[in-house]
């Protein structure tokens, strides 16, 4: 956008800083359009990943049983406050032990215990109370009783000990053939899983039982269980290294077993969908890291082989994000994964996955803990903001998490949102706008800001949700400017009544207070806004000469204001 947009007209100035205009104001202003008929993805959630570090508590003490996860405090700040519905766990190998410890370590870990073809016989090997699971178990166990909506999703880092060899050639690092180390605390750090007949099937048998048994254990089952983690990385911690080829074969050995217990048990069947490749994230526009990851993602295609297809795909989200002028460009390169790429300048082409089918990022970090970066790299709270966007609405994703709310001493870093249960804290702020506000079951409908009758992402952006049962409309605004910029938002022109507006600018969440429907906001230079209002009449045809054109199905698009 070109123009100024600040507000001359009669705004009011109320509670948390949020103007509202009756009327249009005298400087030019932002157009947006909804289009109620163009609705993509089905909001699943936002979240974070929990368990193992989070069992060190920074409120109760460190004894078993005294987990943060167990803390009614958390609770209402993970769920209340920052309004999170999705927590991922690791399948952690701890849970298959000699002696069955509470934190075995890596001698107990070892010895392998052979799996049979009965799900339940196996699942008495297992122990679902041990550190950094049972935590979760307690968790999520409480969600569901509470009636709150809570995705449970699984991701293995490592498969046992014993199932573990030399590690496979990915022709890009030096570290082939090594073995699995034993590293910090319980870690098996690389190799990769044995590629024999008889150990996928152990492989895909201890998913099977974890699965299962994590839901007899704790009264809920995995919603969404990912194979691998980052199955591409040899590093220090629990990690395991597949080729493309193998990486199928293990979504195949789970399938199997899956199919296995289902057969065996129709009555109590394991309905966990399998998420792949859950690799690093497909890079900017043109980046060779799409290229890889789609290596993955040709071997276990949804509509591929159904004995290695994955039902659902996820990445992450590390896509060399940050600076704003690059937003446009990686939603592009987000779209490409729906969609495909084809170039003729050298690049790697692949055939995109196409629609009907989940997409969620399972994990991102690295944004610094201030509201914005020097030098406008905005590596901080607005790029994080910045970035969940652009996977919503270039990628359709049904769900993001950030990689941890807190590390295991409480402290910040840039993989974390906060630290402890501080809600004043930039990134916490910044997400929360889209985890309370977004909310499970909600629909992602078209959204657009114009200049001049075209589609303008330069200055604000946009994307709005539709809660079709309660008859609501859930804006999310990013000002990227530093500028004021005015806006007025489709439905409260179509006489709709805002019901909560949420903005941050510096580094905290505040709420502003109830206004009339005027429908123009002034969104402070580098802000982000949550904005709830009903429909209006967006699903009717208006009366002639209200100055409002909207379309049959929901589109309504504003006229521009213009000096005299």
């Amino acid at each position: 956008m070109t123009l100024l947009r600040t507000l001359l007209g009669c705004p009011r100035l109320l509670a948390g800083g949020l103007i509202v205009a009756a009327s249009a104001p005298d400087a030019l202003a932002a157009e947006t359009r909804i289009d109620l008929r163009r609705q993509a993805q089905t909001i699943r959630g936002f979240g974070v990943s929990m368990g193992g570090g989070n069992d060190a508590n920074r409120i109760e003490g460190r004894d078993r049983g005294e987990s943060v996860m167990h803390n009614e405090d958390f609770y209402d700040h993970y769920v209340g406050d920052l309004g999170a519905s999705v927590v991922r766990t690791g399948v952690s190998r701890t849970v298959l032990s000699k002696g069955g410890k509470y934190w075995p370590q890596h001698a107990d870990l070892r010895e392998p215990i052979r799996l049979g073809s009965d799900t339940y016989a196996n699942i008495e090997a297992f122990d679902f109370t041990v550190k950094g699971v049972g935590n979760v178990g307690h968790f999520v166990r409480k969600a569901a009783r509470r009636g709150d909506p809570m995705t449970l999703m699984g991701a293995i880092w490592s498969p046992p000990v014993w199932m573990k060899g030399p590690e496979v050639d990915l022709g890009y690092k030096d570290f082939a053939g090594q073995l699995p180390r034993d590293t910090f605390w319980n870690a098996s750090a690389a190799g990769s899983l044995v590629d024999t007949p008889d150990n996928l099937q152990q492989f895909g048998r201890y998913v099977a039982a974890y699965a299962k048994g994590f839901e007899k254990a704790w009264d809920r089952p995995f919603d969404v269980l990912s194979v691998q983690n980052e199955p591409r990385f040899s590093t220090w911690y629990d990690s395991s290294v597949y080729t493309p080829e193998l990486f199928a074969e293990a979504v195949g050995a789970v399938n199997a077993a899956f199919a296995e217990h289902n057969a065996a048990n129709p009555d109590d069947p394991i309905l966990t969908r399998v998420l792949g490749p859950d690799d690093l994230g497909l890079g900017g526009k043109g980046s060779n890291l799409a290229n890889v990851s789609f290596s993955y993602i040709k071997e276990v295609r949804h509509d591929g082989d159904p004995e290695t297809a994955v039902d659902v795909y996820g990445m992450h989200g590390y896509n060399g994000g940050g600076r704003f002028a690059d937003s446009d460009d990686r939603i592009e390169s987000w779209k490409t994964f729906r969609n495909g790429r084809v170039r003729d300048d050298g690049y790697v082409n692949y055939e995109g996955v196409g629609e009907g089918v989940e997409f969620w990022v399972t994990e991102h970090s690295g944004h610094r803990h201030r509201w914005t970066d020097p030098g406008d790299t905005y590596n901080g709270a607005m790029g994080l903001a910045l970035e969940v966007h652009e996977a919503m609405v270039g990628v359709d994703a049904v769900g993001y998490l950030y990689w941890q709310h807190e590390d295991w001493a409480g402290r910040l870093n840039n993989f974390t949102l906060t630290s402890g249960l501080d809600e004043n804290q930039p990134k916490y702020a910044a997400f929360k706008h889209f985890a309370k506000h977004v909310r499970p079951g909600m629909r992602r409908v078209a959204a657009d800001v114009l200049e001049d009758g075209q589609v303008d992402t330069s200055a604000v952006k946009i994307s709005a949700y539709l809660d079709e049962a309660a008859g609501t409309l859930t804006y999310v605004l990013l000002n990227v400017t530093k500028v004021t910029q005015a806006v007025r938002l489709a439905s409260l022109a179509a006489g709709g009544e805002l019901l909560e507006a949420s903005w941050s600018a510096d580094g905290a969440y505040h709420q502003a207070g109830h206004a009339d429907a005027g429908g123009w906001l002034n969104l402070q230079g580098e802000s982000i806004w949550s904005v709830v209002t009903t429909l209006g009449s967006l699903n009717a045809v208006p009366e002639p000469g209200t100055g409002v054109a909207v379309f049959a199905g929901g589109a309504l698009l504003l006229r521009r204001r213009r000096r005299a």
